[in-house]
């Protein structure tokens, strides 16, 4: 399955003042209180509004830094919620590892320790404390299971226990090995399993039906934390290539229509203090540029596959995100002189032609 591509081919330098995103089940319209310029990759990028910029730079560093893991948090619990919703996921897996790899060869049992984990380890030796082990632990395990059972796609996150060990959480689809029995939960009165194949601690699995992918969504989002472990390139999760993705188009042209719909679900963003039901404090809304996303749940199959097959048929996303960043390399070439590239004082250089041919 191809990577599919989530941007159309319009002018990149139009000013964007809203974009539908298609998905197989829904569509969702999200339009801007002020329209946006996005970078066309010749150095032309439209400036901040100066108010903007001076209430920006009254912040310090720290503020400036958690504003952007704000927005980093953010955009991965919307891609989360976007592939959920655009791929098939039908089993939600938990792992749990154990220490039995330490060198003190803790055995795990709460008969011996009489702690409910089992682990007589020290936190700085436990193999169940250390990120990077777990982490190669898990993608080993991932790569042996789709050597033996044939290829699964997999969207998987990492949390931090209360004692402070890793757990894993993932969404699986195609996944054939061997599920075993275990217990009923209590809350859903639906049954839990065990991968027979995981040897490495403990694992549970729930299948996942249609109407509850929602909730499945959000459960994997509340693991998207400030403190959360991350994996390698600083991801805040990893899932298979290939997963389909929502369509994307700018600037769409029937929104009171799209709004006048009976169906529609309307959103907006707080405006007023509210007290946050995890914490039991009082916060304050951050600012935002979206005005409102309305929502309609429909049967979206044959649109979704002809909107996706014919970007496919479209040059490569790929290729086009590398003629883009080529651009901008050039653009900053252009802007730079000639001591600067060489290391020591000159004069202005000649600039690049955009053609590619040189001066």
């Amino acid at each position: 399955m191809s990577q599919p591509a989530i941007l159309t081919d319009e002018p990149r330098s139009e000013l964007i003042h809203s974009y539908i995103k298609i998905y197989p089940n829904k569509e969702k319209l999200i339009i801007y209180k002020t329209p946006y310029a996005l970078p066309d990759g010749t150095g032309e990028i439209q400036a901040k509004k100066p108010n903007a910029l001076h209430l920006r730079n009254l912040l310090t560093d720290d503020q400036k830094a958690d504003e952007q893991l704000d927005r980093h948090l953010q955009r991965a619990k919307t891609i989360i919620s976007d592939l959920v919703d655009c791929n098939p996921f039908d089993m939600f897996v938990t792992f749990t590892s154990n220490c039995k790899k330490c060198k003190q060869n803790c055995k795990n049992d709460p008969a011996v320790t009489g702690k409910k984990s089992g682990c007589v380890c020290d936190k700085t030796t436990c193999k169940r404390y250390d990120v990077d082990y777990q982490r190669r632990n898990m993608f080993d395990w991932l790569n042996h299971a789709k050597k033996v059972h044939g290829h699964f796609t997999h969207l998987m996150v990492m949390e931090y226990h209360k004692d402070g060990a890793i757990h894993f959480h993932a969404l699986f689809y195609g996944y054939k090995g061997r599920l075993k029995e275990f217990k009923l939960d209590k809350k859903d009165g639906k049954m839990i399993y065990n991968l027979v194949e995981h040897r490495r601690g403990n694992t549970t699995a729930k299948l996942i039906p249609l109407d509850d992918k929602p909730l499945v969504a959000s459960y994997i989002k509340k693991y998207i934390t400030k403190d959360m472990p991350i994996f390698n390139g600083r991801k805040r999760y990893v899932c298979s290539t290939g997963l389909l993705r929502p369509i994307i188009k700018h600037n769409y042209e029937n929104i009171s229509a799209f709004l006048l719909n009976p169906e529609v679900t309307l959103w907006s963003p707080r405006t007023e203090p509210y007290k946050n039901k995890r914490t039991k404090r009082i916060e304050y809304p951050k600012a935002t540029n979206v005005e409102t996303i309305a929502t309609i749940e429909l049967d979206n199959t044959e649109r979704y596959a002809f909107e996706l097959s014919s970007l496919q048929s479209q040059e490569p996303p790929r290729l086009r995100h590398i003629a883009r960043m080529a651009l901008r390399a050039r653009a900053h070439l252009n802007r730079m002189s000639s001591g600067a590239r060489l290391g020591s004082l000159g004069e202005d250089c000649q600039r690049v032609p955009l053609s590619g041919a040189r001066a």
